[in-house]
Parts: C-alpha cells; structure tokens; sequence
C-alpha cells in the first residue's frame, strides 16, 4: 500500500497458489493480481475502484482461462487511510471469464454465462 496523496492511496496484491489435491486429480494453479485506489474524499467517507485478473487451471474439467472484474465501492470508514477499519461498503461488481470456465464461475446463477454483474453490502473488521 502507498499513498501518493493526500486524499489518494493505492493498494496492490498479487497470489500464486498451486494445489495438489493428492490423488490422480491434476494439480491446480492460480495467479491472480489486482490494485485497488481509494479516494478519500474525507475522513469519513472514501470510493474505492478495484481491478483485477485472476488465471486459474480447473483440475477438474482440464481447462484453464482467465477472469477479469472491476468494482466500484463508496465506503464509510473511521479514518482515511487505507487499512482503516472498520469500514462499511455498497459494491457493484462486473466480471467476464473465459467460456473454458463457464459453469465453474458464479454459482449456479451464471453457469451459462461468461459474464455478470453482482452486488451488495460488506463490513471488514478487524482487531
């Protein structure tokens, strides 16, 4: 995290996991990588912007794909700093994967789906 203004900061993340599941199952990989700005327009209130993309190898159908979002999230928080907690979120959320992983993403809703849209509300805490 760094924030390069004073009412501006920028979070980064980049995972690789590999996942053996110890049987004749093929290995999983996953790499994702994402950064996240957050306009803290006070001390109370921010708009954060994610992006994101993800690859992932599916062990279980042997195909492999990508996965794109972006989310836009006006937070309340107790501060304005990047790992401000708790923080309180709306979000809206657009995706599009690969047809290689239709039916492994979005649950059930988006099985026949290469895109979508998602929404809600979330609380990030922590002590």
């Amino acid at each position: 995290m760094f924030k390069p203004a004073e009412q501006f900061s920028i979070g980064t993340a980049l995972v690789y996991q590999f996942t053996d599941f110890g049987d004749d199952t093929p290995e999983q990989h996953w790499i994702s990588g994402g950064v996240r700005p957050i306009w803290h327009i006070n001390e109370y209130f921010n708009i954060a912007l994610e992006t994101g993309v993800d690859w992932l190898s599916d062990s279980i159908t042997g195909e492999s794909g990508t996965l794109g979002k972006i989310t836009l999230a006006p937070e309340l928080a107790l501060g304005d700093q990047f790992f401000t907690r708790p923080v309180i979120r709306a979000f809206v959320t657009y995706a599009q994967w690969s047809d290689g992983l239709q039916g492994s993403v979005g649950g059930l809703d988006y099985a026949n789906d290469s895109s979508g849209f998602t929404w809600g509300l979330q609380m990030e805490s922590w002590w």
